[in-house]
């Protein structure tokens, strides 16, 4: 499962994400959550899926990384580990964050998404997932 939304979050969410949150776990068996950890929706979705753990802790978050991580670089204690894309090292570092995303967008089988308009980044992945035939929730609609 992973989280696509935009950078700036216009409304509360809280509840509607937890509620996909619960219903990707109860309903579809999901166990494993990608973040991509920018923006305020990713840090929303994060905290969520960090609150939620408590009920459900066989459930883990990872932070996919846009970037390879040097030696200092530490994962937040929020996150349960993170995946670096296979093949991202060759892309320019201007284009990572895009190419992450469109990787995520292949590699997962659910999302849950916060879209409010129809451009940029988190809408991209979005389309890509839908064109992939990937299960959708769609919050803050």
């Amino acid at each position: 499962m992973h989280f696509f939304g935009h950078r700036v979050v216009y409304e509360d969410i809280t509840i509607e994400l937890h509620e996909a949150i619960r219903k990707a776990i109860e309903e579809y068996g999901v166990t494993t959550f990608w973040c991509g950890g920018y923006g305020a929706f990713d840090e929303k979705a994060a905290g969520a899926v960090f609150r939620i753990k408590q009920r459900y802790p066989e459930i883990e978050l990872l932070l996919i990384r846009a970037y390879l991580p040097k030696q200092r670089d530490q994962l937040p204690e929020i996150y349960d580990g993170s995946i670096y894309p296979e093949g991202l090292e060759n892309v320019p570092k201007r284009f990572a964050i895009s190419h992450r995303k469109q990787w995520m967008a292949t590699n997962c089988d659910m999302v849950i998404a916060y879209i409010k308009h129809g451009y940029g980044g988190a809408f991209k992945a979005y389309s890509i997932a839908r064109n992939k035939g990937k299960v959708l929730f769609t919050i803050g609609e």
